[in-house]
């Protein structure tokens, strides 16, 4: 995986999905997943992590954040 490759895990008992960056190192922002798209949260990788680790999270996947930044040039 890269360092902008996230792992999407589920929340048991709210069915909330949330991704975290699969590398420790680095500032990529832990994230909701709602509808398909990233949702600013305030979780912590730590908090995700432990989530799945005491059972209350499954993992169902990954997913890769992107960025397109279009522009018109001025003349």
């Amino acid at each position: 995986m890269s360092s902008s490759e996230y792992v999407v895990i589920r929340n048991k008992y709210t069915g909330a999905e949330y991704a975290y960056p699969q590398s420790a190192h680095t500032d990529l922002p832990v994230l909701a997943v709602e509808a398909g798209f990233p949702e600013r949260v305030g979780f912590s990788r730590w908090d995700l992590l432990h989530m799945q680790e005491y059972g209350h999270a499954v993992r169902v996947g990954t997913a890769a954040l992107s960025l397109s930044i279009t522009y018109d040039e001025i003349e």
